[in-house]
C-alpha cells in the first residue's frame, strides 16, 4: 500500500492534474480526492507497518523514527506541482531540505551511535519539507465548485498504472541479482 501510495499516485496525480490545467473547479476536486485516497491508503501502511516492524523486538527505537517517513509520504503533493507545471517551488523545497539536513548531520551525528540522530534529521527533514509545498496550495486552488469527491473511482486508475511500475522494479531487481550470481561462478 505504501508503494501504491508513493509512487501509484504520483504519477496519476500528475497526470490528472496535468489535464485539469485550465478547469480550477475539476484541479481543484481531484487533488482533494487523490490527497484523502493517498491520506487512506498511507494510513493502511501505517498499520501494517506497526505490526510488522514496530511491534518486533529488535530495532524497535529505528523502525518508531521511520514511521515519520511514511507519514511524510501522506503530505507529499509534489505530484500537484509538476502536474501544473511548476518545478521551481519542488526543487528549490528539495534543495533548502537537504542543505539543512546534511548541515545537520555534519553538526550533531558524530559515531555510529548517533544513527537515530542521522535517521530522525533524514526523516524529520522529509516530512518538513513535503508541508513547506501545503502553503504554496491557496494560490492554485482558487475558485470553482468542488461538487461531490468520489475517491473510489480513481483505484483503478492507479492500479492500472501502478502495475508496469511495480513489474519494471521486480525486473530491475531480479536482472541485478541473477547478473551478481552469474559473474560470481
Amino acid at each position: 500500500m505504501y508503494y501504491l501510495a508513493l509512487f501509484g499516485i504520483a504519477l496519476y496525480g500528475q497526470r490528472e492534474i496535468a489535464y485539469t490545467q485550465d478547469q480550477p473547479g475539476k484541479r481543484k476536486r481531484i487533488f482533494l480526492e487523490l490527497v484523502i485516497f493517498r491520506f487512506l491508503t498511507i494510513a493502511v501502511a501505517i498499520v501494517v507497518y506497526y505490526f510488522f516492524f514496530i511491534k518486533g523486538k529488535q530495532y524497535q527505537d529505528y523502525y518508531t523514527i521511520l514511521i515519520i517517513e511514511i507519514i511524510a509520504a501522506a503530505f507529499d503533493i509534489s505530484w500537484f506541482f509538476q502536474g501544473i507545471e511548476e518545478f521551481k517551488k519542488t526543487v528549490m523545497r528539495n534543495v533548502l531540505v537537504r542543505i539543512v539536513s546534511v548541515s545537520l548531520v555534519f553538526i550533531l551525528v558524530k559515531n555510529y551511535n548517533d544513527l537515530w540522530k542521522y535517521m530522525l534529521i533524514y526523516s524529520l527533514g522529509d516530512f518538513l519539507g513535503n508541508l513547506l509545498l501545503w502553503f504554496y496550495l491557496p494560490k492554485y486552488l482558487k475558485g470553482g465548485k468542488i461538487g461531490k469527491l468520489n475517491v473510489r473511482r480513481h483505484f483503478i486508475p492507479i492500479v492500472l498504472l501502478f502495475i508496469p511500475q511495480v513489474t519494471n522494479k521486480i525486473y530491475n531487481l531480479l536482472d541485478t541479482t541473477m547478473l551478481r550470481n552469474n559473474s560470481i561462478k
